[in-house]
């Protein structure tokens, strides 16, 4: 099990996030103008928009999978062992 736990406080959390949000912003700039030509995301800022969506919601997706994936876990494990004991 990962057991991710947050251990950061708010203003940690509120600090990544905006560095964060500015990595998806020039990863999709970089993406989009290897895709589709130089200057092309400056022009479709719609485009770095929805991939940085895009970004974030595949991260939570994955953080909230995992947490989930390791909350079933544990309730399994708890199964397990109550049958055995019992």
């Amino acid at each position: 099990m990962s057991n991710y736990t947050i251990a950061a406080s708010p203003e940690t959390l509120l600090q990544q996030a905006s560095m964060t949000a500015h990595d998806y912003f020039v990863a999709a700039i970089k993406t989009i103008d290897d895709q589709l030509g130089s200057g092309y995301a400056k022009e479709h800022p719609e485009l770095i928009a929805a991939f940085m969506r895009t970004a974030s919601s595949d991260f939570s997706t994955s953080i909230i999978m995992a947490q989930t994936q390791d909350f079933v876990s544990s309730i399994c494990s708890a199964i397990r062992k109550a049958a055995t004991n019992a």
